[in-house]
């Protein structure tokens, strides 16, 4: 016995934890990532993002080529909730703000990367003013080099930047109760631009080292605005949009000016009617001019993003046409020759779409940060050397998804949705058949059940609707001969319901005992179905025959659990139920007849789930924690009759759920569980793991 179980020890310690998808790093569970400014190098973009979540708050930014995304880089914080980026000719210049409190001074960043990505330095320097809360930062290139302008609220700095990022020379305007500054290039310089409160924009000429030419100058008139503004020459001339604000017998207009590179003198091109949820305005003008308007608060009023044409020579605004549907704060984009990049925020992602110079989608939207879906609640089902792997797939405000993958006994197909919004705290279950798989779950208060090829594909038009819910808390299904027995609960029973494998239903539910967290297993002629018992909280479980009669006149009873579910699992001829008990986990073989019950004890500590399954001769249990201080979870094979035969520790901690599947007649077994990350330092996402351990001789 000693070699036996040093031997199961060896392989079963030997096996390696598989990802059923790659692991991401540095992804997010929660949060948003808000769109902050797009620059090209005449080939590839740069796209620039805040990161609100706490665990990586602040700024990233990542290189799109071709539609791949390269791994983000966290510059830092970012409280101006505002940042620019520009290509300069020989590198990307990303400029942000930061204060690190309200009484500290106001910290500017400037940021150089490679057209390859590879961030160059951060420079950082100060704008020396003692209490200005940071607002807002604009970079053009051109004329003698880089000018940033930052804006606080004591006014603006102007400064030129060497190739390094470092200030050459600088002039300041004091000018107070100003917001957004812009920068753009024109008249052989630059045109700084800044909005008074909500109430017009004025503008200053810089020549081409960003110091001011002139006074200020009031280039829109000072009706009231909502949002954002936008700015960009076209030719020898300056356009600025805005929206004026709706009010009572005033609907919200789009409002273009145009003026001259001096600043005098312009026209008002016709006010355009907007809906009122879109209050932000922008103008770009590198491929054609068209105009943008957004949404304010995309929680509230999740209108999008919608364009125009502007034709400056005739004075003309076409229609709008959508950009960016529902959720969305306002888009940032560049133009690299031959297509547009537009960076919008979403619902727990941040997306770009390739648009042509009109801004009409040529593909897309694509995720640029993905968030890392929480996996969890597995199921595993097998067929000889083949198998079945479900799980849960969700997120934040998205719909939990119902994933499903196949193994070959080599490797594990590409993930598929198999149903989409399903209940995400009732984890799905599986069995095999002579066809297949049948696959069950909770959606829309339904128990469902689906047949799938062994590929994970559906063989049913359909799902078939099993049963309601009322309160479940578990599913269960098995399969003897020609009938598929479900399983459930309601808020007092436990329900099951039979289906013939050619997918036909049986006239009603049958009532099996009072209780909750019900499993059902199979010895291809019978079937157990195990539960956690009304009142006592003790495991109970019954023999059902394939017609649905209940062969035992009383259920049989194991005294009190921990509260955790019982399971069930054959090894073709008796069952073994498993359930959590104190001091230690229990098992009780259930004969295929009579009513001799045999239970041992087999792991100590153990608090959490169980899963276990079963093949000619043994048994392979897996113990689960939900916390670590609770220990490590274990992979411990029994002998038929519940025996430990070998005991192995895992590095698993903080698992939500386990499934175990025999292949090959027993002489593997298929192990999938759903833990934390090890590739998140956070341990925020949860990830289903696979591996294969081979049973002891």
């Amino acid at each position: 016995m000693v070699s036996a179980i040093a031997l199961a020890l060896f392989t079963l310690a030997g096996s390696v934890d598989v990802p059923v998808t790659p692991p991401q790093l540095a992804v997010a569970t929660t949060g948003q990532w808000v769109a902050r400014a797009v620059a090209s190098d005449g080939r590839d973009f740069l796209a620039v993002w805040d990161d609100t979540r706490p665990s990586s708050f602040g700024l990233h930014v990542a290189l799109v080529r071709g539609g791949v995304v390269s791994p983000s880089i966290a510059l830092g914080p970012n409280d101006a909730a505002d940042a620019a980026a520009v290509w300069s000719g020989e590198a990307y210049v990303v400029a942000w703000l930061e204060a690190r409190d309200r009484f500290s001074p106001t910290f500017t960043r400037v940021a150089r990367f490679s057209a390859d990505g590879e961030l160059l330095g951060v420079v950082e320097g100060l704008l020396g003013v003692k209490a200005p809360q940071p607002q807002s930062v604009a970079l053009a290139a051109g004329g003698r080099g880089v000018v940033v302008a930052w804006l606080s609220s004591s006014g603006i700095a102007v400064q030129l930047l060497d190739g390094g990022g470092r200030v050459t020379a600088e002039s300041t305007i004091a000018r107070t109760s100003l917001q957004r500054v812009r920068l753009v290039r024109g008249g052989g310089g630059f045109l700084l631009l800044a909005q008074k409160s909500q109430r017009g924009v004025v503008a200053w000429r810089l020549d081409g080292g960003g110091a001011p030419i002139g006074a200020e100058v009031a280039v829109t008139d000072d009706t009231l605005t909502a949002g954002t503004y936008g700015a960009a020459t076209f030719g020898p001339q300056l356009i600025i949009n805005s929206i004026a604000q709706g009010s009572f017998g005033h609907l919200p207009m789009l409002r273009t000016r145009i003026v001259d590179f001096d600043l005098r003198g312009g026209r008002q091109l016709p006010d355009v009617l907007v809906q009122a949820e879109l209050v932000n305005a922008d103008l770009t003008c590198e491929a054609g001019c068209r105009a943008i308007v957004s949404t304010a608060n995309a929680f509230v009023n999740p209108a999008g993003s919608r364009t125009a044409g502007v034709d400056p020579l005739r004075d003309l605004i076409g229609p709008f046409e959508q950009l960016v549907a529902g959720y969305s704060d306002p888009p940032r984009l560049a133009w690299n020759g031959e297509t547009y990049l537009v960076l919008s925020s979403g619902v727990q992602t941040l997306r770009e779409i390739d648009c042509d110079a009109s801004l009409h989608p040529l593909a897309g939207p694509r995720n640029v940060v993905v968030e890392a879906r929480q996996q969890a609640h597995v199921a595993a089902a097998s067929r000889g050397s083949s198998a079945l792997l479900l799980w849960q797939e969700g997120s934040g405000y998205e719909a939990t998804d119902l994933m499903a993958a196949s193994f070959d006994g080599q490797r594990l197909s590409a993930p598929l949705p198999l149903a989409r919004s399903v209940v995400a705290s009732v984890a799905p279950v599986a069995a095999a058949a002579d066809f297949g798989y049948v696959v069950v779950w909770a959606a829309d208060r339904t128990v469902k059940a689906l047949r799938v090829s062994d590929s994970g594909l559906p063989i049913d038009a359909a799902p078939l609707a099993v049963g309601n819910l009322m309160f479940p808390t578990s599913l269960g299904v098995a399969i003897a001969g020609s009938t598929i027995l479900v399983v459930w609960n309601d808020e007092q029973h436990v329900l099951g319901r039979r289906i013939s494998t050619n997918g036909i239903l049986d006239a009603a539910p049958i009532v099996i005992g009072d209780g909750r967290t019900p499993d059902v297993a199979s010895n291809g002629t019978q079937f157990v179905v195990a539960w956690t018992a009304a009142g006592s909280g003790g495991a109970s479980a019954t023999r059902i025959a394939p017609h649905g009669v209940t062969a035992d006149s009383t259920v049989f009873g194991f005294g009190p659990s921990n509260g955790f579910p019982p399971h069930v699992a054959s090894d073709g001829r008796d069952f073994l139920v498993v359930y959590g008990a104190s001091p230690a986990a229990r098992v009780t073989r259930i004969p295929a007849s009579g009513r001799t019950l045999e239970t041992h004890e087999f792991a100590a500590n153990l608090s959490s789930e169980l899963a276990i399954g079963g093949a000619p001769g043994r048994y392979v249990v897996v113990g689960t924690t939900i916390y670590r201080f609770f220990g490590p979870s274990i992979i411990d094979e029994l002998d038929s009759s519940g025996v430990l035969q070998s005991a192995t520790a895992t590095s698993w901690t903080n698992v939500d759920s386990a499934a175990v599947a025999p292949l090959d007649g027993g002489r593997r077994f298929l192990i999938v569980s759903s833990r934390e990350d090890d590739h998140d330092p956070w341990n925020l996402p949860r990830r289903v793991f696979y591996r294969i351990v081979e049973a002891s001789p």
